[in-house]
């Protein structure tokens, strides 16, 4: 489906990953972990879903991580549709009122139950996500009580993400950015929610024309408000405060400067994965405002590439590129994949085994193994596919065993 490119933002390519992180990370074969054989067979003895709501006590948090089986449960695993809230023509999300909504409530800890052991699946096993958590281990700062430079969180999404992800991100890490903004297909100030017009259809395909209206945007309304501008899609969990503290270490916000996970591709530009978010400077969004137009930032381009498009304009306009953002001990910050995913990755000894994109793409700057290659303060992980994961992560972070 559309969406399933949506959610692989940031991976190159319309084939499936190949080779060993791939081949060690399917599910009955398929990288694609709703697929419906996957799906069949995770609900296989589970009783059949009933036509209406089922009583509050026929749901629990495992459905929520299968599609079929969590249909009758939406409202319980707080996914259920609403319709958007009216949002005049005119529309301009204020970034500041999530966090603000968020503050001026008493904290709600995620249900006790989301700290037990999910797998992707939902099951009480294998919880690959909690081990690499545990192992790194992954500190995450509070970010109730704030510190550090201004920073404005971006998400691109769908309307059809809004009940999902949109609301799982709102209600979990997104509070803790100083402004938070998702722009859509459809504006929903509930969850500052903004459509975002641009050429061209609305496709993964035609994602780097999605972005460079959605970075004009910003520029336009927010530019002068914040210091550091987080950008990713809606399958990301982000840990806010640890973002902060680390951008506090860098040079001042007007300095340009291009923050990420470093890839090179196989056409040798170096860029930062969009797949685990990348940090522009407010030095960098107003550079790339006053060039978007320019024929070396590729103002007509059509392609699902927009991490990489965006390095070439930097690099073209002003020599920026993307920097080493490691702990300077062998683990990263901005991981392209989950936690569970992270804790299996191991450099392949040269020349063995088939080639596989990411060891390509890392080779000149490869991180640790397994947890030892993830920060401590870490910022972000991608493909967090579901949002009961994104709950079940910001529980394990936050608020399991007195955390808080």
């Amino acid at each position: 489906s559309e969406h399933d490119w949506w959610s692989s933002i940031g991976h190159k390519g319309k084939a499936p990953p190949a080779g060993p992180f791939a081949a060690a990370n399917a599910v009955d074969g398929r990288w694609d972990y709703a697929s419906p054989k996957s799906a069949a067979r995770r609900v296989v003895g589970a009783a059949p879903p009933e036509a209406d709501a089922p009583p509050k006590d026929a749901c629990d948090w495992r459905q929520c991580f299968m599609d079929d089986a969590k249909k009758p449960c939406l409202h319980f695993c707080k996914e259920d549709p609403r319709p958007p809230v009216d949002a005049p023509a005119d529309y301009v999300p204020a970034p500041g009122a999530l966090r603000e909504k968020w503050l001026a409530k008493p904290y709600a800890p995620q249900p006790e139950a989301l700290c037990d052991d999910f797998n992707v699946q939902g099951r009480p096993h294998g919880d690959m996500n909690r081990k690499l958590l545990e192992e790194a281990p992954i500190a995450a700062a509070p970010f109730r009580e704030r510190s550090g430079p201004r920073l404005f969180c971006l998400m691109y999404t769908m309307a059809s993400e809004h009940a999902g992800h949109v609301r799982a991100a709102a209600e979990t890490w997104a509070p803790g950015c100083d402004g938070f903004v998702a722009f859509s297909t459809v504006s929903d100030p509930e969850f500052n929610a903004v459509q975002i017009t641009h050429k061209g259809e609305e496709a993964y395909q035609n994602m780097w024309q999605k972005l460079r209206s959605i970075w004009l945007y910003v520029a336009t309304h927010y530019a002068d408000d914040y210091d550091y501008f987080f950008s990713g899609g809606e399958d990301l969990y982000v840990l806010p405060q640890n973002l902060r503290n680390y951008l506090a270490t860098r040079p001042p916000p007007d300095t340009p400067q291009f923050l990420g996970r470093r890839f090179r591709d196989y056409g040798r530009v170096l860029f930062n994965s969009g797949g685990a978010g990348y940090v522009l400077s407010r030095g960098a969004l107003k550079l790339y405002a006053e060039h978007a137009e320019d024929p070396p930032c590729y103002p007509d381009r059509k392609t699902p590439t927009e991490d990489v498009q965006i390095a070439r304009c930097l690099k073209a306009v002003a020599g920026i590129e993307p920097e080493d953002t490691s702990d300077g001990k062998g683990a990263e910050r901005f991981h392209p994949f989950a936690p569970g995913h992270m804790i299996t990755l191991k450099q392949p000894e040269p020349g063995k085994g088939p080639r596989d994109w990411f060891y390509d793409y890392t080779k000149e700057f490869p991180a640790a193994d397994g947890a030892r290659g993830c920060a401590k303060d870490s910022v972000s992980f991608h493909y967090l596919r579901k949002p009961a994961m994104v709950r079940h992560v910001h529980a394990l972070l936050y608020d399991c065993k007195g955390k808080g």
